[in-house]
């Protein structure tokens, strides 16, 4: 499947587990990912503050490599630039996510533990890398990219006194935390690296994130609120040419 089919993918499944009418998911046109490329703006906080992650998201294929992580033809990074100087403008921290499939001897247990009930090897599905890692490592192979991704999930470990929003910076953390040399399948030595300089910090939440919120918290009669979800669809359709984006999923703690 297509990185485009996946995220459908995901987004569906999310939907289909929390049907309580407070999850709304509007996916992408075409049209939008054929200009805005395939960036997608995840937003984690409430309507005070949060931190936003501008992502880029490659599947793997059957030759244990992400062969569309890299340009065929000219500058090979062309790309990952654009995703960090697109997110850096805006303020927002690059990320890559990766959709995985199980691959013997690959993905084991992450050293990171949370305090739900995830396992492995199935929350490795979906993992998350810095653009950083990607371009000095300087290879597609899951061999390769492995040491420096974390499964997703770890974004929304929140606890009894730990915020969205600090999660998904807990996170970042982790990532750009020290990474130890270890040894592949193979016998190879994945060579580590010192801790990257990285700001992950809370920020004003932006007044498009703050405006969808306030729309979809709106109350009104259970025969209109499709209105409701066509009014939140045509502000996000003008987020999306606003911030340069072909997709936006906002992720509002509403625990008091």
């Amino acid at each position: 499947m297509s990185e485009e089919t996946t995220a459908e993918t995901v987004l569906y499944e999310i939907a289909r587990r929390h049907q309580s009418g407070n999850y709304i998911a509007i996916p992408a046109t075409k049209v939008a990912e054929s200009k805005h490329g395939a960036d997608w703006l995840w937003w984690f906080g409430d309507r005070s503050n949060g931190i936003g992650f501008r992502v880029q998201a490659k599947r793997l294929f059957p030759s244990g490599r992400y062969e569309s992580l890299f340009k065929k033809t000219g500058d090979p990074h062309a790309q990952l630039k654009k995703l960090v100087s697109k997110a850096s403008k805006a303020n927002h921290v690059p990320l890559y996510c990766f959709y995985n499939f199980k691959s013997p001897g690959n993905f084991v247990k992450c050293n990171h533990q949370c305090m739900h009930d995830y396992r492995a090897p199935s929350y490795w599905g979906c993992s998350i890398a810095l653009p950083q890692d990607i371009k000095s490592q300087n290879s597609d192979s899951l061999i390769d990219l492995q040491g420096f991704m974390l499964p997703w999930h770890l974004l929304v470990c929140t606890g009894p006194k730990r915020s969205l929003a600090d999660a998904a910076i807990n996170a970042g953390r982790m990532l750009a935390d020290t990474k130890p040399r270890r040894k592949l399948k193979d016998g190879r030595l994945q060579v580590g690296r010192q801790k990257l300089s990285i700001k992950f910090a809370k920020q004003t939440t932006p007044l498009f994130v703050r405006e969808l919120i306030e729309i979809q918290e709106r109350s009104r009669p259970i025969d209109s609120q499709i209105e409701g979800w066509r009014e939140i669809n045509a502000r996000a359709q003008e987020v999306l040419e606003e911030e340069d984006i072909a997709g936006l999923t906002i992720f509002n703690d509403t625990r008091l």
